[in-house]
């Protein structure tokens, strides 16, 4: 089922589709004539509205850009009956969800197909990589997600513990740790996201207008189904079959993601550049302008 477009976040098209019986919300930009098409895929817990600063910059330096919602967050449908926790079955599902995005921004987006994949986002555009390294031109990931950030014992323990609970029957609980307040908490302890104050409180404020689509902590389920994705990703030659050239950005002052992870997966990518941004937070299309400026004149350089 697709319902009529209607105009959107930064300006996209807003449609709708149904994937394994979810509704689904998908966005593509309007005709900009002689425009470069870019696949925008977000992060854990993120919605559209936040990327408008984003979509704004990438439309200014013209990029016709297609997004959406992943099942489970923003405004498309949620999995469990508690719409505050984070939670997947499998990472393998949201490979549907891209298929629906590719299927229905294929007629409006030429080719050659850019994708700019943030965190969550970045694994799952991995597991693209891996399994279809013929479904995109170019691949930007942006901190991407291949490992969470934790110190050395949990970071051992943690899957078994995630297995565990799921054959337990706990999939659906928040993980130790976890509640139904998102992660980007108030200034400054709570502030891993951007060293850019302002940029953050007016994510905040985004936040405060949309809190049906904001998205608390993660559950046993989540944590189990992203550690598998990242074993499967990471497999022994695995990354060395990409033949997609990939743009790593690096946040120097990653607090969410682990970084190590992302050196060693960049070190294993073929056609792999790094752009370290020093003193930056995770989200690195969110940050000061300087650091900003770097991230989209690379992101631009790199679809050329």
């Amino acid at each position: 089922m697709t319902e009529a477009p209607r105009r959107g976040p930064g300006g996209l098209e807003v449609r709708w589709a149904e994937v394994d019986g979810l509704h689904l919300r998908l966005a593509v930009a309007p005709p900009l004539a002689g425009a470069r098409s870019l696949f925008l895929l977000p992060g854990r817990t993120e919605f559209l509205e936040k990327y408008e600063d984003v979509l704004a910059e990438l439309r200014g330096r013209g990029f016709r850009v297609a997004s959406l919602d992943w099942r489970g967050q923003g405004a498309s449908a949620r999995l469990l009956a508690d719409p505050k926790r984070c939670h997947i079955d499998d990472f393998r599902a949201f490979q549907r969800d891209l298929d629906a995005l590719l299927e229905t921004a294929a007629g409006d987006l030429p080719r050659p197909w850019t994708a700019l994949a943030h965190s969550m986002g970045g694994l799952i555009l991995s597991e693209r990589l891996v399994a279809a390294p013929r479904t995109f031109e170019r691949a930007v990931l942006s901190a991407p997600l291949f490992g969470v950030r934790m110190d050395p014992l949990t970071r051992v323990v943690a899957p078994g513990l995630a297995a565990a609970a799921c054959r337990l029957g706990l999939a659906g609980r928040y993980a130790p740790g976890q509640g139904p307040e998102p992660l980007a908490g108030d200034e400054p302890v709570g502030n891993v996201l951007t060293s850019d104050h302002a940029r953050f409180r007016r994510y905040r404020e985004r936040c405060r207008a949309h809190p049906e689509k904001t998205l608390g902590g993660v559950t046993w389920g989540w944590l189990h189904a992203a550690f598998a994705a990242v074993r499967r990703v990471t497999r022994p030659g695995a990354l060395e079959a990409v033949t997609t050239p990939v743009l790593m950005l690096e946040a120097g002052h990653e607090r969410v993601v682990e970084p190590a992870a992302i050196a060693r997966a960049a070190a294993r990518l073929p056609s792999a550049r790094r752009l370290r941004l020093p003193g930056a937070e995770h989200e690195v299309m969110m940050e000061r302008d300087d650091v900003r400026a770097r991230v989209f004149d690379a992101v631009d350089a790199f679809a050329a």
